[in-house]
């Protein structure tokens, strides 16, 4: 099959149409029937752009037959670029569209005046059943507007090219977002010294740093490496060389790019002792992608730097060897396969292990604790301890509260009773925990009526009323 323009050629072999997106159509031209056809025009049939006649910048374009590779070919036409003073009558482009998408890049061009004769180019292009593709060639005018641009036999021919690779079937490319992603593009033919590489994105954005590695004399291979890929990096990708003898082009491979995963919701707490905590993992609705091939806990105490990692492999997992009475920030890590697949630690769960040594202690107990060492006792219920105290003052009024402080930071209140009389007890505490549940060591209590003191006593007097 091919053009060759010629009035006795079988118009069944060369089906092309004009381009629709550009400033004017080329010309059909055959010099024995043309009364304008001077010495700077080679003999024959052929389609022809005078470049004196159009405007800078402006653009001619020509559509050929939709093809697809079931076997090896070789696209081969013959182009013309001449003015008789030298001058670049503009440039010659070709372009491969697939599966009619975008244009994007070229993949072969040529410029300026290159004599007054045929020059003959390759196009291997490897797009396979069932895709297909266009290829469009394009004549854009120059500034000098002088002398012409022709193109002729375009043939496709049934075995590879000479002069221009073909390349074997790209694969796609699945990566985590974040790292890199490589293409290889192997091919077979020779590199020419003067060969262009490039990756094209399916928007035409191009790539061109490339390494090249000779496998032998008759094939090579290219690696392109985009580095630090992110979600809008996904896309449509094929491997370009460009010779002005000629192109090879790859089918287009997809880039895949995962996001690693991280659990929506914190971890449960299911128990807690005073050196372990049970927790259930709570992985069933993530941000980003599966699937999941490994979890794992990370956790850490409230006030210290290092954290720790475990692997896990059940729904629940108990952390054991922790300290008593101390906080802990826990979350799930979650990763997907290739490298870079473990995602953002998901939200923490904040929990505290109970005290190993605090139980309630009787009246007598207290009595017998050392000096310096505060006395402790049990808030079971805030109302009877105030009745105690002050047995004088009805619980009538639900207008104050009865608050508390810890010893090390006396600004944070806790709010005990929400129903109190008249007055504002102050109480300063020290938290503690067993097994059996939270205890409070009572440090000092005040009693507040408006802006005075109506009574204070340290922890022993107060517990002396008791």
């Amino acid at each position: 099959a091919g053009c060759t323009f010629e009035e006795d050629s079988d118009p069944s072999l060369c089906d092309f149409t004009q381009g629709e997106d550009d400033d004017f159509d080329w010309l059909l031209f055959r010099t024995y029937n043309s009364p304008y056809a001077g010495s700077d025009l080679l003999k024959g049939s052929y389609m022809l752009v005078n470049s004196s006649q159009h405007a800078v910048g402006h653009r001619a374009q020509l559509l050929l037959q939709s093809l697809s590779e079931n076997d090896t070919h070789c696209v081969q036409f013959s182009y013309f670029l001449y003015s008789r003073d030298g001058h670049s009558p503009g440039g010659l482009r070709a372009y491969v569209r697939v599966n009619g998408g975008p244009v994007g890049s070229s993949v072969w061009n040529n410029s300026g005046s290159h004599g007054k004769q045929w020059h003959q180019v390759e196009l291997a292009v490897s797009t396979f059943w069932p895709n297909e593709y266009q290829i469009l060639i394009e004549a854009t005018v120059s500034r000098e507007r002088r002398g012409y641009i022709a193109i002729d036999d375009i043939t496709v021919l049934n075995y590879p090219c000479y002069k221009a690779p073909h390349f074997s079937r790209l694969g796609d490319e699945e990566v985590n977002a974040g790292q890199n992603a490589t293409f290889q593009c192997v091919a077979a033919g020779r590199a020419a010294e003067a060969e262009k590489f490039l990756l094209e994105r399916h928007n035409g954005d191009l790539f061109t740093t490339a390494s090249v590695k000779h496998l032998s004399h008759r094939r090579f291979v290219v690696s392109f490496q985009l580095d630090s890929i992110q979600r809008t990096d996904q896309d449509l990708y094929r491997c370009v060389t460009q010779s002005p003898r000629g192109s090879g082009v790859s089918n287009f491979a997809e880039l895949v790019v995962k996001v690693p995963p991280s659990p929506i919701a914190p971890p449960q707490l299911l128990r807690a002792g005073s050196t372990y905590l049970i927790i259930q993992l709570n992985t069933n609705s993530i941000l980003g992608d599966g699937p999941i091939i490994r979890k794992e806990i990370e956790y850490r105490a409230s006030q210290s730097p290092w954290s720790e990692v475990h692997g896990v492999n059940m729904v629940t997992y108990k952390l054991w060897h922790l300290e008593p009475d101390t906080e802990y920030h826990i979350s799930v890590l979650l990763t997907r396969p290739g490298e870079g697949g473990t995602g953002p630690p998901g939200p923490p769960l904040v929990s505290r292990t109970k005290c190993a040594e605090c139980r309630v202690r009787t009246p007598r107990e207290e009595s017998r604790t050392p000096a310096g060492r505060p006395p402790m006792i049990t808030v079971l219920n805030s109302e009877s301890l105030f009745t105690t105290l002050f047995p004088e003052l009805p619980l009538t009024q639900p207008t104050n509260h009865l608050v508390y402080t810890t010893p090390t930071d006396p600004a944070f209140q806790h709010r005990v009773l929400a129903t109190l009389p008249i007055a504002v007890g102050l109480i300063r505490l020290k938290h503690e925990k067993i097994d059996g549940g939270p205890r409070t060591t009572l440090m000092g209590f005040h009693l507040l009526l408006g802006q005075g003191t109506f009574w204070q006593a340290p922890a022993r007097e107060a517990l002396g009323l008791l």
